[in-house]
């Protein structure tokens, strides 16, 4: 399974080196800091340009995770592509006319048949393909505005004084900018905005249920909350049926509400998941017990160590170091940080992350979809054709349109007699596997 470092960590690392001066944003060419800020204001507008790099993390010194990313962006289309030190990979590619294809290269079933998924929906305009594509946390447009500025000047009265202490050096047309930062030179008011996040009892809610029994026609299950050192535990009763295959196809795709086949369905008292299946009730779910105590460290079962509550995160060592070609282009990006975090029970963990990140084809990158010829079938007009029967309004800014499912040919193209509305897992369970 692939180990996933907590999103809060690696974000209040990076948020601390650009907050701290090392990797800070950009605006005009002159001082080293402006260089490299405008540089990273750029890069996060390009319109064309391939990315390529990846992301290390060290738990008390023995590698964890190696997050691989490989991105296009391009006028027609957006692909990403990313693998772990695990072997694990998953791709994403959008194209200018709506189409996505997830979870490229596939999902391989328990047959052992490889399924692609895709969906397709209206795009109104480019900015529409940025947002919905992924990729494009701000548009050409957003660089100029009064809000972006706003940011800048917000930025530098946090930087402060240590926007003197990156350095610029020149080789070969190319401007390498560096910053290091020690514990003691980390500024009083980012600290405290870190102290703010993390000075929590105990930290964010932590969730887990469990199923306690099931007979067909009742369902109990234990629901666990911890937060703020307590957990709470409370056990339901739920009284109702499980969904049929049927059923729960018409509930993924969003026509069970609406669907006269169903008139039996009556989802006034909520729904709940059996490993995996839905269980529709049909009466009110009525509290067994409750009670609370104070958390421990079976509470965080299965949770990885720096995942758990923080009470302590201290900024050890930050390093930053970027190149900038003549053009005001960024063509490398490496930054790396340690952090001490101290967790709710007490133990301590050193953690590093390493970011590389390299820039090309800036102005021409243009993606290509990794499956040859979808685009030109998997269309607005061919969708609606294919499941004519079914009511879905594909192309329909304003209706729900589900996702598709097909297998590929020997030749790596679509095979289209496997397209199809039902989700692998469906298939297994009885549904028939192909519309017509």
């Amino acid at each position: 399974m692939r180990k996933n470092i907590s999103a809060r960590v690696l974000c209040l690392i990076i948020a601390a080196v650009v907050l701290s001066g090392a990797v800070a944003f950009a605006a005009v060419l002159g001082s080293p800091y402006e260089t490299l800020k405008k540089a990273m204001l750029d890069a996060l507008t390009y319109r064309n340009a391939t990315v390529e790099g990846e992301i290390r993390t060290t738990i008390d010194g023995v590698l964890q995770d190696v997050q691989k990313v490989h991105q296009i962006i391009g006028d027609n289309g957006y692909y990403q592509y990313s693998s772990d030190v695990t072997g694990e990979s998953i791709g994403y590619f959008n194209g200018l006319n709506g189409l996505i294809i997830a979870g490229y290269p596939g999902y391989t079933d328990e047959l052992g048949i490889r399924w692609y998924e895709g969906s397709i929906r209206p795009v109104q305009s480019e900015v529409d393909f940025r947002y919905y594509g992924g990729f494009g946390l701000f548009s050409q447009e957003d660089r100029n505005t009064s809000q972006m500025r706003f940011m800048e000047l917000l930025v530098d009265v946090l930087v402060g004084d240590l926007k003197n202490n990156i350095t610029m050096s020149y080789g070969d047309g190319v401007r390498i900018i560096r910053g290091t930062l020690t514990e003691n030179q980390i500024p009083e008011l980012i600290k405290a905005g870190i102290d703010m996040i993390v000075d929590q009892p105990g930290g964010g809610q932590h969730y887990r249920s469990r199923d306690i029994s099931f007979d067909g026609r009742e369902y109990i299950n234990e629901v666990a909350y911890t937060r703020n050192g307590v957990t709470s535990i409370i056990t339901w009763k739920h009284t109702g049926r499980l969904m049929t295959p049927e059923e729960e196809l018409a509930y993924e795709n969003g026509t069970l509400w609406s669907n006269d086949a169903f008139p039996n369905v009556n989802t006034e008292w909520g729904l709940s998941d059996i490993e995996g299946s839905i269980f529709i009730n049909d009466g009110p779910t009525v509290r067994l017990s409750e009670y609370s105590r104070p958390a421990t460290r079976e509470d965080y079962e299965g949770t990885e160590p720096w995942n758990m509550p923080m009470s302590n995160l201290a900024i050890n060592y930050l390093h930053g170091e970027a190149e900038i070609d003549a053009d005001g282009n960024m063509l490398t990006l490496k930054v790396n940080g340690t952090v001490t975090i101290t967790n709710i029970f007490g133990d301590i963990n050193v953690v590093e992350i390493e970011v590389d990140l390299r820039f090309s084809d800036i102005g021409t990158s243009n993606p290509d979809c990794p499956i040859p010829g979808a685009e030109q079938l998997l269309t607005v007009a061919y969708l609606r054709n294919r499941f004519d029967d079914l009511g879905y309004e594909f192309g329909n800014l304003y209706a729900y349109t589900p996702s598709f499912y097909f297998t590929l040919n020997e030749d790596g193209s679509i095979d289209e007699d496997s397209i199809t509305d039902i989700p692998p897992r469906l298939q297994q369970r009885g549904i028939a596997t192909i519309v017509n």
